[in-house]
């Protein structure tokens, strides 16, 4: 967990960081922050729209700080009393943090990992019987080894697909599995679509600006991944955040869109880009989500996102990290 509560006298920022808190990581390496600030409760404007109303932002913040053992008598819980979360009508957290014994049971699942990322997706109305197949691309700064199931589990819940009665997957874990092609829609037979994006070990020694040393990755037979090397726009540095895109084939088309219709200098950050009132971006009665995108400190790992086991009659969840 890399985050930060700024608590100012008339607002509170929240940032949720991809680095940790030392020079080289954002001075040397390429980060992400997600950033919000929040209006005290007498101030804040009302911003409604689909999903406003059950945002457990502020909930799950609590759950973090208490998954860290942070004293109850602390003030940062007083602190977040004082502050309206209403207007994180598109953000959701999703965190993870190892428990004493494996989650049991969806209600129980669902609260952290994988299977809370899960459970966004379907609150924010993703249906792959309504917007067919999500294609993910993920990038972090490891590699593990993965299997196939778990690469199905991870898709299956990313595309808004509900679990109940569903996962795990019978069969064995490098074997492609009936019920994933049945869920997903996909032609039996194919792997799901999700891109792995790590740097490749020719680019690591050749041409950043940190070589090995300042690679911060770790491989597991990545001869298995078809290697893809993501290249910051400030040059050849390593890059350090962790992310997902997620996308329908409507949300691929109107991203292709935007990064042919931006110029290098808006990309770069040259020219200062769109001013959006909180009402423009706020979220409305009648549209439909063509994707979404995840930013914080988990890479791409079981370790990080939680391993579904068991049977689909009693499934459980582990995680190892502490995620945010």
């Amino acid at each position: 967990m890399k985050y930060l509560f700024l608590v100012h006298q008339d607002f509170l920022r929240v940032a949720i960081l991809s680095g940790n808190l030392n020079e080289i990581d954002w001075d040397r390496i390429e980060n992400t922050a997600y950033i919000q600030d929040f209006h005290l409760l007498a101030d804040a404007p009302k911003i409604a729209g689909p999903g406003s109303a059950r945002n457990d932002f502020k909930a799950q913040l609590v759950r973090v700080l208490r998954s860290l053992s942070m004293p109850t008598s602390h003030a940062i819980y007083a602190a977040l009393d004082r502050f309206d979360f209403s207007q994180a009508t598109r953000a959701r957290i999703v965190a993870s943090w190892p428990e004493r014994s494996s989650l049991a049971e969806w209600d129980r699942i669902e609260t952290q990992g994988l299977g809370r990322l899960g459970k966004v997706v379907r609150d924010f109305g993703m249906k792959p019987s309504r917007q067919g197949s999500i294609e993910l691309e993920c990038q972090g700064s490891s590699l593990a080894n993965h299997d196939i199931k778990w690469i199905e589990h991870f898709h299956l819940l990313a595309s808004g697909v509900n679990p109940r009665g569903l996962l795990p997957l019978k069969g064995k874990t490098n074997e492609t599995h009936s019920e994933y092609f049945r869920a997903s829609g996909r032609k039996v037979g194919t792997l799901p679509p999700i891109k792995i994006c790590f740097p490749s070990h020719r680019y690591v020694e050749e041409r950043t600006v940190e070589g090995p040393l300042g690679a911060l990755s770790f491989f597991g037979k990545a001869e298995t991944f078809a290697s893809s090397s993501p290249q910051s726009r400030r040059g050849d540095i390593m890059i350090h955040a962790k992310s997902i895109l997620a996308l329908t084939a409507d949300g691929i088309a109107v991203v292709n869109k935007a990064f042919v219709d931006a110029s290098d200098p808006y990309i770069s950050g040259k020219t200062s880009g769109p001013t959006l009132n909180p009402q423009e971006w706020s979220p409305k009665q009648d549209e439909q989500p063509i994707g979404w995108t995840y930013l914080g400190s988990s890479n791409f790992t079981r370790a990080a996102h939680g391993n579904i086991s068991g049977t689909a009659a009693k499934p459980t969840m582990s995680s190892l990290n502490w995620e945010l």
